[in-house]
């Protein structure tokens, strides 16, 4: 009796392997781990195997015998990836499944092979042909109206019906494979489209819609051509738009996929259940790219920071075990494939692996002394983010650090409500959780990080800390040399620095001193910006700087192509305790 069920996390191997023998042979999603992890798994967290994704299976004997995929909007689940063994009823017995189980929003499916058009049909779904149509570029007769906005600038603005809806989130604004643009009207329609050079024309896609479709006008188009400089602007739609021309009627040619496939207009069928519905969007496998024009890795990589014996005397709450790394490490190394910058950088990685990274902050000592080591002993680079300090002070992160460790929490709570006027409005700011720590000690840190007020109260607290507690804190520069040799030492700005509060001038200036003290050790151009914090404009500087890769604390993992990027994620080591050692924390 064949087995239904939702696919894990874990099953992504076999789902793959299946794709390749039966549904088609080096499909995409079968060669890159990375785009089918993008594709059909919602969270951010890879680490737990057991999680669901977007995909339901039928098993016989244990084995897969047909899958079905599936995206969730708002109000609707657009089906995909549907595909059984040869012969068989598998993939019948799986849809009649999957109807029972997806109820609560009506169902559809885009691009439709003859095959799924004719079962569709049979089973009681709507199947109609979506209306591929185009407007071409004119003269215009006012000023243009509209803004092109960054992904950032969209977000910023908080439009309804944007930021509620993840797929807009991952798909339009975090998409490692495709660039999406946005062009915001006065009205509020924001549309979101693709650019397309081909060998027969070079046209605009527009892909998604978003706002009051009654708003929608060829004008909006014009205004849009004009600032790209296109001479076509092109959108699948279920009924036909005033103003547009049909591109099958007046034989132009816009295809919207690339080779290795034949440059024709995609005919796209696509089925439904319920009442008929509105679609700019190619959300199926249309909306996929069919090849990539580059390698892609899926690259989870973990931030440490303080790593120490158990029998040390310590004078930081905040450290790791150094026989808990070891286990984590050990985990690692059993459950991943471990990845060095140089096979990233070059692309020379096997795209259906998944991968981890180490990676190390402040350039403590210990990180030669108790982790170092031991990444060599299992043939591993670590990444050592160095701060390039000039004198022995202590930096200010670390004197923070101090200070929760000396100090109860209530205490550096009543010494800040003390020279801070708006402390309430500053707690309810700040205290938000983001990370592992509880939230008074969430806002202590951005409290501290953030305020200029906090600066002398930060040296008064400090000074009556005993100096026996954080003497030999740093690696020297022959230690610096040493780690140089086998691992990889990357930028951590020269003073820990918050890089948003800095203007494009000082964060060049502090790109330039870096690289004066440390650049010597530096075998490629990484970053890792202080705190997570960047922005688009931190992260223009360091790329006009030359430097490919740039890594956050944003915990997820991270979709890296063989350039390089400057946005990627960071899992706080902690995260892998639940893995490893249950119970056991370390607050970075």
């Amino acid at each position: 009796m064949p087995h239904f069920r939702r696919a894990r996390y874990r099953d992504i191997p076999a789902i793959q392997q299946f794709i390749h023998s039966h549904y088609q042979a080096n499909h995409i999603l079968s060669k890159s781990k990375a785009l089918f992890v993008f594709e059909y798994f919602s969270g951010t967290n890879t680490l737990d195997q057991k999680q669901p994704i977007n995909m339901f299976v039928l098993e016989e004997a244990a084995e897969i015998v047909a899958i079905l995929g599936f995206y969730s909007d708002k109000t609707e689940y657009f089906l995909s990836l549907w595909s059984a063994k040869q012969g068989s009823v598998y993939g019948l017995l799986l849809l009649k499944e999957v109807e029972k189980t997806l109820t609560d929003k009506p169902l559809r499916i885009i691009g439709l092979s003859k095959q799924a058009e004719q079962l569709y049909s049979r089973l009681g779904y709507q199947v109609e042909t979506l209306a591929y149509q185009y407007s071409e570029k004119r003269p215009l007769k006012a000023p243009i109206s509209g803004t092109i906005l960054t992904a950032e600038e969209l977000e910023s603005k908080q439009l309804p019906g944007i930021m509620e809806e993840q797929r807009y989130q991952k798909r339009f604004f975090q998409n490692p494979f495709t660039t999406y643009y946005f062009y915001y009207t006065p009205s509020g329609l924001v549309y979101v489209y693709k650019k397309y050079q081909t060998e027969t024309n070079d046209f605009l896609l527009i892909c998604d819609i978003i706002g009051d479709l009654s708003l929608f006008s060829e004008t909006d188009l014009q205004e849009i051509m004009e600032i790209e400089q296109f001479p076509y602007a092109t959108v699948y739609t279920n009924q036909a738009l005033v103003g547009l021309k049909s591109v099958q009627e007046n034989k132009q040619l816009f295809p919207i996929y690339t080779a290795p496939y034949l440059g024709e207009n995609a005919t796209l069928k696509y089925a439904y259940q319920g009442d008929k519905p509105v679609i700019f969007q190619l959300r199926s496998d249309q909306g996929r790219p069919n090849r990539l024009t580059q390698r892609y890795a899926l690259v989870n990589n973990f931030m440490y920071h303080y790593i120490r014996s158990e029998e040390t005397v310590q004078t930081v709450n905040n450290y790791l075990p150094k026989t808990i790394f070891e286990k984590q490490i050990d985990y690692l190394t059993e459950h991943y494939a471990p990845l060095d910058m140089a096979t990233l950088e070059k692309g020379e990685f096997d795209e259906r692996q998944e991968y981890f990274m180490v990676s190390f902050d402040d350039g403590y000592k210990e990180h030669l002394y108790s982790a170092a080591s031991y990444l060599e002993e299992k043939g591993i680079e670590g990444q050592f983010f160095l701060p390039a300090r000039e004198t022995a002070d202590l930096l200010q992160v670390n004197k923070i650090h101090q200070i929760l460790n000396y100090y109860r929490p209530s205490a550096i709570l009543t010494a800040i409500q003390s020279e801070e006027p708006q402390f309430e409005e500053k707690y309810a700011s700040y205290s938000q959780v983001a990370s592992l720590d509880k939230p008074e000690i969430i806002f202590i840190k951005r409290y501290f990080q953030k305020e200029s007020l906090a600066k002398a109260l930060i040296e008064t607290l400090f000074e009556q800390i005993p100096a026996a507690n954080y003497q030999d804190y740093y690696l020297t520069q022959a230690e610096e040399m040493q780690l140089a040799t086998k691992h990889l030492i990357g930028n951590h700005t020269c003073k820990h620095t918050h890089l948003p509060d800095k203007s494009p001038a000082e964060i060049e200036a502090d790109i330039v001193q870096y690289e004066k003290q440390l650049g010597h050790l530096m075998k490629r151009k990484t970053v890792a910006y202080p705190f997570g914090s960047q922005n688009e404009e931190v992260r223009a500087c360091y790329q006009k700087a030359g430097y490919r890769f740039g890594w956050g604390t944003r915990s997820a993992y991270s979709i890296v192509p063989e350039g390089g990027a400057l946005n990627l994620n960071r899992y706080d080591c902690n995260e892998l305790n639940a893995y490893v050692n249950e119970g056991v924390e370390a607050h970075v």
